[in-house]
């Protein structure tokens, strides 16, 4: 079974052959279009917004950096349409989802110690 990533990857290589072959059969019957048009200030920050949004979907990902890597992505391209300099406010939200990850990695520790103590019951019996 494909994993979501390798299903979304195949289907955004795919999408990427199709428009270049509608490009290209435009451009034999005479149309004539501007590619920069396709790409907006910040459409770089597409390709690491995606791969947040997967890992929120794959079983055994980290959720927590799968959130960290949207919010970068998504502060990076928001601002490139307000003018706010991003790159003052990464170091605090770096250290932020720092402190985030190791409070939700407390609390699986201590769901693993239970389910190890559970488990130390049954062999017992």
């Amino acid at each position: 079974m494909k994993t979501m990533r390798k299903k979304i990857g195949a289907l955004m290589v795919g999408l990427s052959i199709i428009l270049v072959g509608i490009g290209y059969a435009a451009k034999t019957m005479g149309y004539e279009f501007d590619l920069s048009s396709l790409f907006f200030d910040g459409w770089w920050t597409v390709f690491i917004i995606i791969p947040g949004v997967l890992m929120l979907f794959e079983k055994d990902s980290n959720k927590v950096f799968a959130v960290v890597l949207i919010a970068v992505g998504a502060a990076l391209l928001l601002s490139q349409f307000i003018h706010l300099n991003i790159w003052t406010w990464i170091a605090p939200v770096a250290i932020i989802a720092v402190g985030v990850s190791i409070a939700v990695g407390a609390f699986k520790d201590k769901d693993d110690d239970k389910d190890e103590k559970a488990e130390q019951k049954e062999d017992k019996k």
